[in-house]
């Protein structure tokens, strides 16, 4: 029965999925409650989107769980139950029956006095991995004068910019793929760690063996896995009040720490390839309406696609564009799609192609259609960025509402549906109305460098504040509790960061410069500027920059709009831009201690130091 379990597993790494399926098949003839082929079948069905037998197998994994007759992997359980209290029962019977029970964990020691809190994070996908993609500015960021940041990778090295980058994104980058989980965890002890945080939970090549040995005070679930791990030694769950409510707490044993805007951490620094394709390049046609879905082929269910070729029936012209992720799901689907009466060649399959090329391509599609029980994740956020709107329809788990909770965060409310048939009609609408969808994508494309979801400073400032009460809660002595982050408003995270902040003064004419005195300004100018000045008050960075722009093109060298555009620029994280405006507003007035500091700040931030110190002294005299 092994042989060909494993056997299977090796053909799944391979992607061979109707070879593994046959060899789990003989598994199950062998040894009928064998749950592990069980799931790699039920898997396999799923990656093939061989619905034959989807309601049956649904049942079926959802009666094992509950009556605990075989242990279901919980990744796997998340594409067959939106169920949070099922969620943790299968979370519950899987840890204790997948754990050797010869390890007994290791206690954490004492960890040494330090002026910084020691977090870790620790994961296989330091790499060309959705993770690392939205984390890898995060791990850039931390404060070093509070935190002192550590990597635990047990993943491959794949020689990719982004592994490069992680690297040097962590004081302390410890590759330890070749050590057991003891040793691992005694590395984390011995370090004097405070805070570690799993970035993995059941996902694929997960070690939770790592954590069980308790090698840190405090013990943390993060992005990886959206859903309880059931295990005693994971104390605090980073998530928001959309994504996981506060009356969910009694199915998750970890406990529930609430940040303001968005559970998902993004970068802000990915950038699309910058070579435009065309439709005909993506095999799409020129004219007519694309539907969207770059989710995994796993995630896609019967009822959802039903709904889509109906849309598909109701749209004339329009294609369904999704993920080719393997021949026969490719061939199955298209299958299906016959079957409902629509034309399997207006379904069109998208290679894997690079992470910038793949940003690039979202530029082509009209409308993102997400799934359910298991939502767009990372891909939420990839189409967010490239300013494709997304709808989605927002279930009961923390997988089946981590959509909502981005679009919460980017200002899209209005996009999440709580049901199949109001999905289904505002897809139509959406579809049917172009002035309706064009001023959702004018929408997000003005929320995006001012709402919360990319402001990877602000998440930053968060999940700081989180780590550093879960400390306190430990040093204290008292058992973890829930929590939630105080938010900060747009004025507080201006004045976090300090050179963010606009003297009302600082646009009011008129002061001298190198042109002379600035008091023949133009109406249009003058009003211009008191916008743009209004609106970064606002949070409208968008918006006020557009504002300078418009004064700079009627007037080249105008101090107060190269200045408040360095504001804006910076508080976008352009910080290099911002250092490239500032000096040009300074060559216009030379006197301006204001924009000398903002200008330190800017330069201090990229590590420019000398230039920062020379910067402040010309602030102060």
């Amino acid at each position: 029965v092994d042989a060909y379990s494993n056997r299977g597993n090796l053909f799944i790494q391979q992607r061979r999925f109707k070879d593994a399926l046959a060899s789990y098949e003989r598994a199950i003839a062998i040894q009928p409650d064998h749950s592990v082929s069980f799931v790699a079948i039920a898997d396999a069905h799923r990656n093939l989107c061989d619905w034959a037998a989807f309601s049956t197998t649904t049942a079926s994994f959802v009666d094992r769980v509950q009556l605990k007759k075989s242990s279901i992997a919980p990744f796997s359980f998340l594409m067959f139950s939106d169920s949070p209290q099922k969620q943790l029962l299968c979370a519950q019977n899987f840890w204790p029956k997948n754990n050797r029970k010869s390890e007994i964990p290791w206690i954490h020691k004492s960890p040494r006095k330090s002026k910084r809190l020691r977090i870790a994070y620790i994961s296989a996908d330091f790499r060309n991995h959705p993770m690392a993609f939205l984390m890898a500015e995060l791990f850039e960021r931390h404060d070093r004068d509070r935190f002192e940041v550590f990597a635990f990778s047990f993943g491959p090295d794949d020689g990719s910019p982004m592994r490069r980058r992680l690297e040097k994104a962590f004081d302390h980058f410890i590759d330890v793929r070749d050590a057991s989980d003891a040793d691992v965890a005694r590395q984390i002890a011995e370090l004097g760690v405070h805070v570690a945080i799993d970035l993995m939970g059941y996902t694929k090549h997960c070690r939770p063996g790592i954590l069980a040995h308790r090698p840190a005070p405090v013990q943390v679930n993060y992005l990886g896995f959206p859903g309880t791990m059931g295990a005693d030694f994971i104390d605090y769950i980073l998530v928001d009040p959309f994504v996981v409510p506060l009356d969910q707490q009694p199915f998750f044993t970890e406990k529930l720490v609430h940040l303001p805007d968005c559970y998902q951490v993004t970068d802000s620094k990915r950038e699309p390839a910058g070579r435009t394709a065309s439709r005909a390049d993506c095999g799409l046609p020129e004219e007519g309406f694309v539907f969207c879905c770059f989710n995994n082929n796993y995630k896609i269910t019967p009822s959802f696609f039903e709904v889509w070729m109906r849309l598909l029936g109701a749209v004339p012209g329009s294609v369904l564009w999704l993920s080719r992720d393997n021949d026969t799901a490719e061939g199955n689907l298209r299958r299906e799609a016959e079957e409902r009466g629509v034309d399997p060649e207006r379904l069109i399959f998208a290679p894997r192609v690079e992470y910038a090329d793949y940003l690039e391509r979202y530029k082509l599609a009209d409308l993102f259609l997400d799934t359910l029980p298991y939502n767009a994740g990372a891909t939420a956020s990839d189409a967010l960025w490239a300013g494709l709107p997304i709808l989605t329809c927002a279930g009961r788990s923390f997988a089946a509402r981590m959509a909502g909770s981005l679009l919460h965060a980017v200002g899209l409310p209005e996009l999440i549906t709580t049901n199949l048939e109001d999905y289904e009609a505002l897809a139509l609408k959406l579809a049917s109305e172009p002035e309706v969808l064009g001023a959702l994508r004018t929408k997000l494309a003005e929320n995006r460098d001012t709402a919360p979801l990319f402001d990877t400073d602000r998440f930053r400032r968060h999940v700081e504040a989180a780590y550093e009460q879960m400390w306190e809660t430990w040093e204290k002595g008292e058992a973890p509790k829930p929590f939630a982050v105080e938010p900060q408003t747009m004025k507080q995270s201006v004045n976090a960061r300090g050179f963010l902040d606009v003297a009302p003064d600082s646009l009011t004419p008129p002061i001298s410069t190198a042109e002379g005195p600035v008091n023949n300004d133009t109406l249009s100018v003058r009003r211009a500027r008191s916008r743009a000045f209004f609106l970064v008050r606002e949070g409208e960075l968008a918006k006020a920059a557009r504002e300078c722009e418009a004064v700079l093109r009627e007037k080249t060298n105008d101090f107060h709009a190269l200045h408040l555009l360095g504001v804006i620029r910076a508080r976008q994280g352009h910080l290099e831009d911002a250092v490239s405006l500032f000096s040009k507003a300074l060559k216009q007035n030379g006197n301006s201690a204001e924009a000398f500091r903002n200008q330190g700040m800017a330069l201090a931030e990229i590590g420019r130091y000398e230039e920062a110190i020379s910067s402040y002294e010309r602030a102060i005299t």
